[in-house]
């Protein structure tokens, strides 16, 4: 796994900017209905999470560039790996999905509930389980992906303003 410099700062100010553009959206007189301001509302919610599941990737990175240096931590690295990698196809078809089919997005889980149990299980009486901050990092960043807000259904909002 190799992760990106400055990362980090540049998810931040994307949280931002898209923070900054929905409050002035939601200002907007256009776009005062109760069908909007429930789009907000999803929209906002959406946007804290995503800045939860931020927070939890950095500690996730720094418990990982920890693990992935000690030589006794090859084997909890190793149980990481899958559900890393289905996650990050996960969250691909999550937006993939939120991008071409809005009204029919797909929950970020399909797999991920066995291999964390198959991880977890992988990983007690060996060494991987003295390593348990980058499984526990692993299970919040799971967690939080887990409960991403399901998008309103398209027949009840409207957005045009107009």
């Amino acid at each position: 796994m190799v992760w990106k410099t400055n990362t980090h700062a540049e998810g931040w100010l994307k949280l931002d900017a898209t923070h900054k553009l929905l409050a002035q959206v939601a200002l907007e007189p256009n776009w005062r209905s109760n069908d909007n301001e429930q789009l907000t509302l999803a929209c906002q919610l959406l946007l804290g999470k995503l800045r939860d599941i931020h927070v939890a990737l950095y500690r996730l990175e720094t418990e990982y560039a920890r693990a992935i240096g000690g030589p006794k931590q090859h084997h909890a690295v190793m149980l990481a790996s899958p559900v890393l990698q289905t996650l990050s196809a996960e969250v691909k078809r999550y937006a993939q999905a939120l991008q071409s089919e809005p009204d029919s997005i797909p929950a970020i889980d399909s797999r991920l509930s066995q291999l964390m149990i198959d991880m977890q299980q992988g990983s007690v009486g060996i060494e991987a389980f003295r390593n348990r901050s980058l499984l526990l990092r692993i299970g919040e960043l799971v967690a939080l992906f887990r409960s991403v807000p399901g998008w309103p259904d398209d027949n009840k909002r409207n957005v045009s303003g107009v």
